[in-house]
């Protein structure tokens, strides 16, 4: 997707037939509050439906973006998500045209799709909103238009659209991952449980073995993003690696010892029970002389 100019277009395209509504009407948010009213006034009530005002406090607690356009285009609602969906504040939206922020590629799709909802009596569609650092999101939008009548096809007075972030490929495989980092977390310890009920395995020794914290799923996200690898500790020092060789002790001719000790033939050329008793001899008789 190109970064390209977003032009302002002219209300026109939109259907001219539309009744604009006027300002002394009731707005599309009372409208909206009023209705939930009425939908719940004949339902059960609650300490929550008894407050002042709930509906707004519904409202407000939405995660998508709610909005209410006019049939011309123009921004006549917002909830207040729309300053962590797009970063603009419902102040900075209303009264501006809504295809003052859609990518020019986006437009005519747009408009296609929102004026054959006047027909089909809903509205879905994918387009680039431009946010106010000049990103563009990729927004998936479902609405319907709102009639004075139930007639499908008439004169809509607005148009109530809801709107989420697309997720992207990133954010899917992301989402993937951490799901099946998260499964295979539940399987290691079920797994590991088997084990401990089939006494198999000492639960103490495993308590010592997963003592580290692993990488949360947070830091794995952010590492993810940011293209930084994931550590589970303090960074350690890169140390050369070094070829196991067969060591045989000169005295005993074990190949195994816990720690190879220096003998009269030259470093690591005892095993650690002949180097000890080398090590003695040598200090009995530094001392005898």
């Amino acid at each position: 997707m190109s970064n390209s100019q977003v032009v302002p277009m002219n209300p026109l395209p939109f259907q001219q037939e539309f009744q604009f509504i006027e300002e002394n009407e009731p707005s599309a948010l009372q409208k909206t509050t009023e209705n939930l009213n009425l939908n719940f006034s004949g339902a059960h009530l609650t300490d929550f439906t008894k407050k002042k005002n709930w509906p707004m406090k519904i409202l407000s607690e939405l995660q998508d973006l709610l909005h209410v356009i006019s049939p011309s285009g123009m921004f006549l609602f917002c909830s207040p998500s729309c300053l962590q969906t797009v970063g603009y504040s419902s102040d900075e939206l209303i009264g501006r045209n809504i295809t003052d922020f859609i990518h020019v590629d986006d437009i005519d799709t747009f408009i296609r799709e929102f004026n054959l909802s006047i027909h089909s009596g809903f509205l879905k569609t994918f387009y680039r909103f431009r946010k106010k650092d000049d990103k563009f999101v990729v927004l998936e939008v479902h609405g319907h238009p709102y009639f004075d009548s139930n007639e499908v096809g008439g004169f809509a007075k607005c148009f109530f659209i809801m709107a989420r972030p697309y997720p992207t490929r990133t954010a899917s495989m992301l989402d993937s991952f951490l799901h099946l980092k998260v499964e295979n977390e539940l399987l290691k310890a079920k797994l590991i449980q088997l084990k401990v009920e089939a006494g198999e395995v000492d639960p103490q020794q495993l308590i010592a073995k997963h003592a580290p914290a692993s990488t949360s799923a947070t830091d794995l996200s952010d590492n993810l993003l940011t293209n930084k690898p994931a550590t589970t500790g303090p960074p350690q020092t890169k140390k050369s690696k070094r070829v196991d060789q067969e060591r045989v002790c000169t005295e005993c001719n074990t190949t195994e010892s816990p720690e190879w000790r220096k003998g009269p033939h030259g470093p690591k050329t005892l095993c650690n029970a002949c180097g000890l008793r080398y090590s003695k001899e040598l200090k009995k008789n530094a001392k005898a002389e």
